[in-house]
């Protein structure tokens, strides 16, 4: 039955249903293997990502920010180690854990950071085992990428002038997610996804076209009020606010002439888009890892020395991410990306991660010279079409590209098959180096542990005494 709406309108869909529904009756036996572990990759990563991004200006903003309205709470910040409410921990978390680019790819972007950091504070806070994160977890990701994709299909054409809801719309996760662990039935996690709607920012490319890294906070705010929307619920604050991806311009028109809305209950409960994602093996951009991954390659199986590379030409480069700068870049945003910017630090062995983004190296003399010799071949591919490429494939292959790399002595080589590690061993590994930095080896080694083992943690109180500093 469909609640009220003044304007009177008829409504004969049950999309919001559908997914509370969905996301109320899930359980952890319903989940398959492979979505159980992608879930604790995924928040290994955020986690490493935002305690390796601890020293950064953005993650030090977002945790004065907090602490101006915040009380002491039970949720942990992973930027200082100490204690906050659960939405002010959100907020800081899930800025820390996009800064470095780390999260991985789904095919309308990511919700990782505002997912996880919304999750993880709520888990501390209500003490949840570890099924119930990861049941959490899973369904918010299914429930998110099916309400991205309504309204953000790649395969669609859209207006430019509608601005992007990527960035936004990982508010849909984090909010059901905590609704889920919070307890709410499905009635509330219609209301709970209504919330959202009023807390959802705006539909903009600015972030995209300014580049600034004050575009980090956008996962902040979204795993804040995803908390917070769930919370307003929770406490019975709130009457009415259902059906929102049913009634006519709720939030699905203002995004989309057109919206996709035969995604919204596809397959649900049978096709885990939480399983077909890109992991990341350079903390950049998505569309600049299959390049990244190819001119590894060819330098590592050639024997190349990079100081006599004449110039590395890429084909199709991804439009808009061929950015170059005399000066070097001025924002973390910007630097990652960049293709010529993350191909020149990787292939002069900057250790991916924070080293990368540091702003000696930003503006680095070596590193802007050979970003001066990267180049595509004249033939850019929008990001849409790339993005469209990916769906259509499933996530079982990046869009095609070619790196061809000439010497001084005109001698060159080409690929267009780049190397990938093993997506768990390759995200472990990096988690280690990023916890280890900031925890100590003791520290990282239980915390990974009790990750990778979720499915056996009966309290997830216990995270924060893994998390708090020396």
């Amino acid at each position: 039955m469909h609640g009220f709406n003044i304007f009177g309108f008829e409504v004969n869909t049950y999309y919001t249903e559908v997914l509370a529904k969905y996301m109320a009756g899930l359980k952890f036996e319903d989940l398959p293997k492979e979505a159980v572990e992608q879930a604790k990759l995924i928040t290994l990563r955020i986690l490493g990502g935002a305690l390796e991004a601890s020293g950064t200006a953005p993650a030090a903003a977002a945790e004065r920010i907090a602490w101006d309205i915040s009380t002491q709470g039970t949720a942990t910040s992973w930027v200082s180690g100490k204690r906050m409410s659960a939405s002010a921990a959100a907020f800081v978390n899930g800025t820390a854990g996009g800064i470095l680019d780390w999260a991985d790819s789904g095919y309308t972007g990511s919700c990782d950071a505002a997912l996880v950091a919304a999750a993880a504070a709520i888990a501390e806070e209500t003490g949840v085992s570890g099924r119930e994160y990861l049941t959490a977890l899973v369904g918010a990701y299914e429930c998110w990428q099916r309400i991205a994709l309504c309204v953000d299909d790649p395969a669609r054409e859209k207006d430019p002038a509608r601005g992007s809801s990527n960035p936004g719309s990982p508010i849909f996760a984090a909010a059901l997610a905590a609704g889920k662990m919070l307890g709410l039935r499905a009635e509330k996690l219609n209301q709970d996804m209504g919330m959202c709607v009023l807390f959802h920012k705006q539909f903009t490319n600015l972030q995209q076209a300014t580049l600034s890294d004050g575009g980090h906070f956008e996962d902040g705010w979204c795993a804040q009020g995803g908390v917070q929307a769930a919370e307003c619920i929770k406490d019975e604050a709130i009457n009415n606010m259902t059906d929102c991806l049913d009634l006519p311009y709720s939030y699905l028109e203002p995004q989309n002439d057109a919206p996709a809305v035969e995604w919204l209950n596809r397959d649900l409960g049978g096709r885990w888009f939480i399983s077909e994602r890109l992991t990341k093996r350079w903390p950049a951009h998505q569309w600049l890892q299959r390049p990244l991954d190819i001119a590894y390659k060819l330098v590592k199986d050639n024997g190349i020395d990079v100081g006599k590379i004449a110039s590395i030409t890429v084909g199709p480069a991804a439009a808009y991410h061929m950015d170059c700068r005399g000066e070097g870049w001025d924002t973390i945003a910007a630097a990652s990306s960049s293709l010529p910017y993350c191909m020149a630090v990787s292939l002069l062995g900057k250790v991916p991660g924070i080293d990368w983004y540091v702003e000696e190296n930003r503006r680095a003399p070596a590193v802007i010279a050979l970003a001066g010799k990267i180049r595509g071949d004249g033939n850019a591919v929008g990001t849409e079409t790339l993005a469209a490429q990916f769906l259509a494939a499933e996530a079982r292959e990046l869009p095609a590209c070619t790196v061809t790399i000439t010497m001084e002595d005109g001698a060159a080589c080409c690929g267009s098959c780049g190397e990938r590690l093993d997506s768990a061993a390759c995200v472990q590994e990096t988690f280690r180096r990023q916890a280890e930095t900031v925890l100590g080896a003791e520290k990282a080694g239980k915390l990974s542990g009790l990750v990778m083992d979720m499915e056996h943690a009966t309290d997830l109180k216990s995270l924060g005494g893994l998390l708090a500093r020396a």
